[in-house]
């Protein structure tokens, strides 16, 4: 009688730190895609400013309308791709990959969101 009980403890206990081992392993990769989002954002950021006060500035003083063309906002975009790319490396690659998030969407979007809000900025 007391092997069952033993037994019924041993599978109770095998169950219970198997959904804490589920449990910590899913916290785990839920900050890590946290920490890469929060990442991936700050560099975008730093990547628009960093482009729109340098590259995207010089060109629109010496256009008499103020504006980019597509070809030029083509460029500024790449620049800003690049530099992100630069600051997330490898590591953040693999685990997007690892996670199942589009990369390039991902920093598309969040290039996209940038500028947005500081056109607003720099309008005011």
């Amino acid at each position: 009688m007391i092997y069952i009980f033993a037994a019924i403890g041993f599978f109770a206990l095998v169950l219970g730190v198997g959904y804490l081992a589920g449990y910590l392993s899913m916290k785990i990769k839920n900050e890590k895609i946290e920490l890469m989002l929060r990442l991936i954002n700050e560099a975008s950021y730093n990547a628009v400013m960093t482009v729109g006060e340098t590259f995207v500035k010089e060109l629109k003083a010496a256009r008499s309308d103020g504006k980019l063309t597509v070809d030029e906002a083509k460029e500024a975009f790449n620049k800003a791709k690049a530099m992100i790319i630069d600051v997330i490396g490898p590591k953040i690659k693999k685990l997007a990959q690892q996670v199942g998030i589009e990369l390039e969407t991902l920093i598309h979007t969040s290039i996209e969101k940038w500028v947005m809000e500081l056109k607003k900025k720099w309008m005011r």
